[in-house]
């Protein structure tokens, strides 16, 4: 069992969303929907991002055929577009993000295989024969136009962190490192940084803090995040080799640095998700001080981000460290907050049942079915609402 206070995920990743109310987040993204099937030419880029985006607010809430459904009904939207002259280039890369987003599905299933096949599309370049994204034809002139651009890039960072992810999510460190050796092999092109991170998380996983703490010393020359990043782990595998001394010292470093603002340049989930492990870690080394400071930040720069899963997230951790005893103005926020809260993976965390349905989500699907022609209503006939 890895300890609380080590990351199981990556923590270099700087592009994540900031995760508002999932009911506010329907209703945004409702809006803009309707806002472009009322123009008389839509822009189509901002409708499959929308749609996406529709997708993943689905999933969010725990209705993980909902977000296929979308996924599927965007591929139909997608393939007529191009069968109507529009610029096929575009509607080919745009094609791409569904059928990533539906191996992220089949990862919270627990459906491993399956998953890494979606996330492999870099390695599957068409030739002869076209390659199928469901309904879509990605064609090899498709191909050459994703090598002229950034397309291909992107897929390689994805190939690269959300195969591991999927790894690290059923505990298959052992097959996680395999990978990074495999990528090691190819010298793919990715993230040397991203890679090393994954080998860290595959080790400790496996219980050799000794090693993982070699490859977090490791790195030489690195920007700002990652060596804060590569020191976290550092003092987190230190403390598990019971280095405490070591281990506080590092802590302290960092908490010095984000004390003088050194986190403030990066994006708010970046420096969230920073906080929350320094401050586990610094809960672990009964430095309570400390860790209220960089939880008390976090809340703070929780709410000023509008991030509402972090927001619960940091108020736990504040109530777990005091053992329960939050003041009553912030135990009646959390009690609110988590009222309100509609994401699945926060409200399973203490067993709450999630809260499928509210009028925004089938508003939500209403508007989608429109803006794909009807596509979702074959897609998603037999989900409920």
């Amino acid at each position: 069992m890895v300890p609380r206070f080590i990351p199981r995920d990556f923590l270099l990743i700087q592009d994540r969303l900031i995760r508002p109310p999932l009911q506010e987040w329907a209703k945004w993204i409702r809006s803009g929907l309707e806002e472009e099937i009322t123009r008389e030419e839509s822009d189509f880029c901002r409708v499959a991002s929308l749609l996406n985006l529709a997708a993943l607010v689905e999933t969010s809430r725990g209705n993980l055929a909902n977000g296929r459904a979308i996924c599927e009904a965007e591929f139909s939207w997608l393939s007529r577009l191009a069968g109507q002259g529009y610029d096929r280039a575009k509607i080919s890369g745009l094609a791409l993000q569904p059928w990533i987003n539906i191996g992220r599905l089949f990862r919270l299933e627990g459906r491993i295989d399956e998953a890494l096949q979606h996330f492999a599309l870099v390695m599957k370049r068409p030739i002869d024969q076209p390659l199928f994204l469901g309904p879509y034809a990605i064609t090899s002139e498709d191909w050459d136009q994703f090598a002229a651009s950034e397309v291909l890039e992107k897929l390689w960072n994805i190939y690269v962190v959300d195969s591991l992810k999927s790894y690290f999510r059923v505990g298959q460190f052992a097959a996680a490192l395999s990978f990074v050796a495999r990528l090691r092999e190819s010298k793919v092109d990715s993230s040397a940084n991203l890679v090393l991170e994954g080998e860290i998380i595959s080790h400790a996983g496996l219980g050799a803090y000794e090693r993982a703490y070699a490859l977090a010393k490791s790195p030489g020359s690195q920007e700002v995040l990652d060596t804060l990043v590569f020191i976290l782990y550092q003092a987190s595998c230190s403390v598990v080799l019971n280095q405490r001394e070591r281990g506080n010292s590092l802590a302290r470093e960092l908490t010095s640095f984000i004390t003088l603002g050194g986190l403030d340049p990066f994006p708010p989930l970046t420096t969230l998700r920073f906080l929350k492990g320094l401050g586990a870690l610094l809960e672990e080394l009964g430095q309570q001080v400390d860790a209220a400071f960089i939880y008390d930040k976090g809340y703070q720069l929780a709410l000023d981000s509008g991030d509402q899963p972090f927001q619960i997230s940091f108020l736990r951790s504040k109530s777990r460290q005091l053992g329960g005893e939050l003041s009553l103005g912030l135990a009646k926020t959390l009690e609110a907050l988590i009222d309100d809260c509609y994401y699945d993976e926060v409200l399973s965390v203490d067993a709450i049942p999630g809260k499928l349905w509210n009028q925004a989500f089938d508003d939500l699907l209403a508007t989608v079915s429109n803006a794909t022609g009807d596509a979702l209503l074959i897609a998603n006939r037999n989900i409920p609402g």
